[in-house]
């Protein structure tokens, strides 16, 4: 997710959203006509959100024209063979090696496009969805593609190979109160609060954030620090002030946190 998780922190209950978005992309020095025919074969999932891993076999075949931004070819799936032609934009991440293409428009009947991941290995994965809410992966090669887009002028943003899980799955949240982070008062803080002695209390909390399906699994994590300023005891009379500060942010990969720091601060002064 570009690897674009947007968190929203919800003030008194501390509830924090993710959600992913992409981007579009502009393409020059790629090669005239068709790339393709790249064979894909993958799986069917009638009900993914069920999680009882049930899944058919699927199949499919497409072209590229890396000019046009269009994809054209077919999908086989539930008894079925779906002519597809896709216009899309094509972003080369920043988060893994290769490059993701998200729909800019689609005509496939039933069948409509999540995300189409292309890594520097020439591996192609292929997500799309159905109309009743089923799930299409497919897995094919082209080195032909990415030789042309590694050729080309994509544009390069933060864009995750799994966006597309967090278009369809609500994330599993586990919470956690972490160590305190030494505090360091501002001194726009000190100089508004009147009383003469003031203190400062914090919690430290960790969200985690976790979809997934099949082979497939995406975790995000979010620390998230609340600060109260003020006055000793709440009879003084004096100002407060009460912040949200996000100290870290990313992924978890194998076990390991992968960081993508962006820290904020949200801040409220008032009256005691």
């Amino acid at each position: 997710m570009k690897w674009k998780p947007l968190f929203a922190v919800l003030l008194g209950l501390l509830m924090v959203g993710v959600t992913a978005g992409s981007a579009s992309a502009g393409l020059s020095n790629l090669p005239s006509g068709k790339l393709g025919h790249v064979a894909l074969n993958g799986v069917y999932d009638p009900t993914p959100k069920n999680g009882n891993g049930v899944t058919y076999g699927a199949s499919g075949k497409l072209e590229f024209d890396l000019n046009n931004h269009r994809l054209y070819g077919w999908i086989a799936y539930n008894g079925r063979r779906v002519p597809i032609f896709w216009r899309y934009n094509v972003i080369k991440s920043t988060d893994f090696d290769g490059y993701a293409m998200f729909p800019a428009s689609s005509r496939a009947g039933r069948l409509n496009v999540l995300e189409l991941v292309v890594y520097a290995n020439g591996t192609v994965w292929l997500f799309a969805r159905d109309s009743n809410g089923g799930l299409v992966a497919l897995k094919g090669i082209s080195r032909e593609l990415i030789n042309a887009l590694n050729c080309a002028q994509v544009s390069t943003s933060s864009v995750s190979d799994k966006e597309w899980l967090w278009m369809i799955f609500t994330p599993h949240v586990e919470k956690r109160e972490i160590p305190v982070p030494p505090i360091s008062l501002h001194p726009d803080r000190v100089g508004t609060m009147s009383a003469p002695e003031t203190s400062t209390s914090q919690k430290t909390f960790e969200y985690i954030y976790t979809v997934g399906w099949w082979i497939f699994k995406s975790t995000l994590y979010i620390d998230v620090a609340l600060e109260l300023h003020g006055p000793d005891v709440l009879y003084d009379n004096g100002m407060y002030g009460f912040d949200i500060r996000i100290l870290d942010e990313g992924e978890i990969s194998n076990g390991q946190k992968h960081s993508k720091f962006t820290p904020s601060l949200l801040g409220m002064m008032g009256h005691l």
